[in-house]
């Protein structure tokens, strides 16, 4: 198996490529950061299986030089895409400046656009192969001072919908997995634009949620590598919600006490 991971050396980048990895995968990891000791230290342990490719997702001809030299890696086309790749906004919508609209549109939406649209003529390649994006329980659910996020995840959801409707007789399979907040670099920084401390933020996060506890970097991974299998041949248009129960209803947290 061929797979592909954007925003492949952040936290959940990573632990998508170590499940794969262990799965027996060969993985691409792109993205627009470098880290050579960390990349050196997942070479010794996984040998040549692993490449990395430096990829800005907000710019198409990068986004197509990845898929190119990805094809010559593998020296086959691509059996999974995980388009990761993506920026948070945490704060008052009528204080978000141009620039920071101007990124979390350019990263996680066009950036989606432009990994799918580059990505596609190489899955097609092969039957049932499968293009999976990071969503987040915010891509069906609105939340107050998270409003650009939101709006860019809301987009990414409706992306998922349609190609997997668009490509689905040729065989190609579209998901996006939709977590709540997950113990990243990625959550801090939204807890940062809100202003509230990295310890308030994960305390009320957890307390907000039903099973009282984040879902894990683990979790998402293995979620991930199962809609690689083939049982989930049928699962293609879904957002696989791992939100600890958040969307099921209402949630008073004082019931946890």
């Amino acid at each position: 198996m061929n797979v592909v991971i954007t925003g492949g050396l952040g936290v959940l980048g990573l632990g998508c490529a170590h499940a794969f990895l262990k799965a027996g995968a060969r993985v691409v990891l792109a993205d627009i950061q470098n880290n050579p000791e960390l990349l050196q230290a997942l070479t010794m342990e996984y040998g040549q299986r692993l490449r990395f490719v430096s990829c800005d997702v907000s710019q198409f001809e990068e986004c197509t030089q990845l898929v190119q030299k990805s094809e010559v890696f593998f020296n086959a086309p691509i059996d999974v895409y995980l388009v990761n790749a993506g920026v948070p906004f945490g704060g008052e919508f009528l204080k978000a400046s141009q620039e920071q609209i101007q990124r979390v549109v350019d990263v996680n939406i066009l950036g989606s656009i432009y990994c799918a649209q580059t990505a596609i003529p190489s899955l097609l390649k092969n039957r049932n192969s499968l293009l999976m994006f990071t969503c987040s329980l915010q891509s069906t659910l609105g939340r107050s001072q998270r409003s650009i996020y939101t709006a860019s995840k809301h987009a990414i959801a409706g992306l998922v919908k349609s190609l997997s409707l668009e490509f689905a007789r040729q065989g190609l399979r579209v998901n996006g997995i939709a977590p709540a907040a997950i113990e990243t670099p990625f959550l801090y920084s939204a807890f940062e634009g809100a202003q509230v401390s990295k310890s308030e933020g994960l305390q009320t996060a957890a307390e907000s949620l039903p099973l009282g506890r984040l879902p894990t970097v683990e979790e998402f991974a293995a979620t991930a590598v199962f809609l690689s299998t083939p049982g989930a041949a049928s699962i293609t248009g879904q957002l696989i919600t791992l939100d600890a129960g958040a969307s099921a209803g209402v949630f008073p947290k004082q019931a946890l006490g």
